[in-house]
């Protein structure tokens, strides 16, 4: 995961330089700078507070974000805390990924563990990938979610399909379309969940499937 980081940041750097970007130093050993609207970002720490009209690209240890992204948002990083707006699509992996967003596109998120808060909302489609998935948030399409352990309790308006050995939903879990189960055991729906095109299991041990992925930053 260092190495991952640390290859994602000197990408960052990189990128910056190619496109003109003025890079300033701050108090957290990090790299910040803007080009033209967008902001880019690497270090050790990276606190996103001001609104970035453009893309945001950051990559750290620790990357938090509380503001509006009008464009992209890209982060990865060891500890990722995503909040605020963004306008366009957001892509993050680290080793620890919290997202409390709006997104008004699509969402690719990927780590160690992944925990979507009851906060998020995404216009788009959403993809989760990880050792622990946990949603709780509201999208407005599909969700692909694939893990080790991956626990349901937010509203999918489209259908999900999901990868794992062993999927929860717990009961405010809201389905508008039908769950597709790649696992080992039918999942146990409980009371109050609400899957509405029903629950098709197809046996398989995802084991397999998911040591085969290896997520790159």
């Amino acid at each position: 995961m260092k190495r991952a980081i640390r290859d994602a940041a000197l990408s960052v750097l990189v990128l910056a330089t190619i496109t003109g970007c003025t890079i300033h130093t701050d108090g957290n050993d990090a790299l910040t700078g803007m080009s033209g609207s967008d902001f880019f970002g690497a270090g050790g720490i990276i606190n996103l507070t001001d609104a970035v009209a453009g893309d945001a690209i950051m990559a750290g240890g620790r990357v938090s974000v509380a503001s509006e992204v009008d464009g992209d948002l890209v982060a990865a990083g060891g500890e990722l805390s995503l909040g605020g707006a963004v306008g366009d699509d957001l892509y993050a992996a680290g080793g620890n990924v919290q997202v409390d967003a709006i997104v008004s596109g699509n969402a690719r998120v990927a780590g160690g563990e992944v925990t979507v808060g009851p906060a998020t909302v995404v216009a788009g489609a959403l993809s989760l990938s990880g050792g622990r998935v946990l949603f709780e948030g509201n999208t407005h399409s599909n969700l692909r979610a694939s893990g080790g352990s991956v626990r349901l309790n937010g509203e999918v308006h489209g259908d999900a399909e999901v990868r794992a050995e062993e999927l929860l939903i717990g009961p405010e879990t809201r389905i508008g379309g039908r769950l597709v189960f790649h696992g080992p055991v039918a999942p146990e729906v409980p009371e109050g969940a609400v899957i509405a095109g029903g629950v098709e299991h197809q046996p398989d041990s995802s084991r397999r499937w998911f040591d085969d992925t290896r997520p790159r930053v």
